[in-house]
């Protein structure tokens, strides 16, 4: 990436050799992109010693992904400045949340509607209790996903956290994005639980446990 750059500034934007270069760095970027979400799954790579404040990650994923947000979808931002912190990375949790709202948007493509952003400190019920395999501190964080697209049938949930399982077209995608989701609350001692059915639209649930009151 560093050569392509140097190289660049060297030729005039309309020079071909420029556009190549470009198309190079282009090609590095997405490399360290791949390589960056294939790390999350690697062991050590996230230390607990930092504090993650919840809304600022929602922020920072809302800027990183305003962009993409289509002429008909609205947000609904429901996310309190005062919650408990929780131990872990603010970049992978950021980058978590911003691929939640990916998804989201992506899902609402072609279609009007209200992608939802909502997050408190909670206590589950029972039956949400049960699909929790690592949070076992309650109350917790619990950031829910909301959009009103296409939905997903029971088979494509099944797959859903797999890594490389994509239903977007060939070189459309890398099938990482939730499946780094799935990696990033692991090592945060995170869950997710999905509710979905076909034109009805998707909702994802995250839950983090907070940082014990010292």
């Amino acid at each position: 990436i560093g050569y392509s750059s140097y190289l660049k500034m060297k030729l005039a934007p309309e020079d071909q050799i420029y556009k190549d270069l470009a198309m190079i760095e282009q090609s590095a970027e997405r490399a360290v992109d791949l390589t960056r979400k294939l790390m999350t799954f690697a062991p050590g790579t996230c230390s607990t010693k930092d504090r993650v404040d919840l809304a600022q990650a929602v922020k920072s994923a809302l800027n990183n992904t305003q962009g993409a947000i289509q002429p008909g979808t609205k947000l609904s931002v429901q996310v309190p400045s005062d919650l408990p912190l929780l131990a872990g990375d603010t970049l992978l949790v950021a980058q978590m949340i911003q691929n939640l709202l990916q998804n989201a948007i992506e899902s609402m493509t072609g279609r009007a509607g209200t992608i939802g952003i909502k997050a408190s400190l909670t206590t589950p019920s029972a039956s949400e209790k049960k699909c929790l395999v690592r949070v076992k501190q309650f109350p917790c964080l619990c950031l829910a996903i909301s959009d009103e697209g296409k939905g997903m049938s029971d088979e494509i949930q099944s797959h859903l956290f797999e890594p490389f399982y994509t239903t977007k077209m060939p070189r459309k995608g890398a099938g990482l994005g939730l499946a780094m989701v799935y990696g990033v609350l692991a090592v945060h001692q995170g869950d997710v639980t999905v509710m979905s059915s076909e034109g009805k639209g998707s909702l994802f649930r995250v839950y983090l446990p907070p940082v014990k009151a010292s």
